[in-house]
C-alpha cells in the first residue's frame, strides 16, 4: 500500500530550525528563542536601540517619511543566520519560525488598510525564483486579516545593496520604484531586514507621492546605524 506525501510527513518529527531538535509545530525551541537578541526600547520610528521607547535625536532632526517601524530584533547571532538561511537558502521553516514569533502577541494600535512588500525587479525575482519580503508580507496578512496590495513595482534593476553606504544605497534606488493605481492611506511596508532606511525612504516618498497618507514599516530585524 502506497503512503500518501502527507500522511508520511504526519509521522516525521518537526523540527526546530535553528538547532534541528524536535520542536513543537516546527517553530523555534525556547533555547533558541531565548537567542534572538531583541532591540531594548528601540526609537518608534527607526528601531534605534536603548532610546526609552522615546524618539532619536536622528529621527528628531530629519523626520522620516513613515510613522512608526516595529523591527523587533538585532540582525546578527542567531536571527542573522536565521534570515540568511531563508533569505538565500529558501528555507521556509524558518522563515515561519521568524514569522510566528514577530506576530506573536502583536496587534497594531491603528491597523493600516493594507500590507505591502518591497519589490523585486521582475528580472531579479525571475533569477532568484523567491522575494522574501513577498512572502513575509503573505504571513503578516493571513494572520493580521490585513489585506494584501500589490500596486507598488520595482521599474528599475539596481546593483546589490548589500555592503554599500547608506549615501551609496540612496543613490542606487533614486526613481527604483513606481505604482500601478493609487495606494491606501494607510500602508505597512514589509521588508526582512532594516539596514540604513534608504529603501523605506524611496519607497515611502514613491507612496507618498501618490497619495499614501500613513506608513508602517515591519521588518524582522534592524542592523547597526552605519
Amino acid at each position: 500500500m502506497q503512503v500518501g506525501y502527507h500522511s508520511l510527513l504526519s509521522w516525521l518529527p518537526l523540527l526546530c530550525p535553528g538547532c534541528t531538535q524536535p520542536s513543537r509545530h516546527g517553530l523555534l525551541c525556547p533555547v533558541c528563542r531565548s537567542y534572538l537578541s531583541s532591540i531594548n526600547e528601540p526609537c518608534p520610528l527607526c528601531g534605534e536601540p536603548d532610546c526609552n521607547g522615546e524618539i532619536c535625536g536622528n529621527c528628531q532632526k530629519r523626520p522620516p517619511l513613515w510613522q512608526s517601524a516595529r523591527l523587533p530584533w538585532h540582525f546578527s547571532g542567531l536571527t542573522r543566520f536565521l534570515i540568511h538561511d531563508f533569505k538565500y537558502n529558501h528555507n521556509l521553516a524558518a522563515g515561519r519560525a521568524l514569522a510566528a514569533e514577530w506576530l506573536a502577541d502583536f496587534s497594531p494600535a491603528v491597523k493600516p488598510e493594507a500590507i505591502v512588500a518591497v519589490p523585486m525587479h521582475h528580472r531579479r525575482k525571475h533569477y532568484k525564483g523567491f522575494n522574501q519580503a513577498e512572502w513575509l508580507a503573505g504571513r503578516m496578512s493571513k494572520h493580521l486579516q490585513i489585506p494584501r496590495w500589490n500596486g507598488l513595482v520595482r521599474q528599475q534593476q539596481t546593483v546589490t545593496l548589500e555592503g554599500l553606504t547608506k549615501k551609496e544605497r540612496q543613490k542606487a534606488l533614486t526613481n527604483a520604484f513606481a505604482v500601478r493605481e493609487a495606494p491606501p492611506q494607510h500602508i505597512a511596508l514589509v521588508d526582512d531586514v532594516y539596514t540604513s532606511g534608504a529603501t523605506a525612504t524611496e519607497v515611502s516618498r514613491t507612496l507618498k507621492k501618490a497619495g499614501c497618507q500613513k506608513i508602517d514599516i515591519w521588518a524582522l530585524a534592524r542592523t547597526p546605524l552605519q
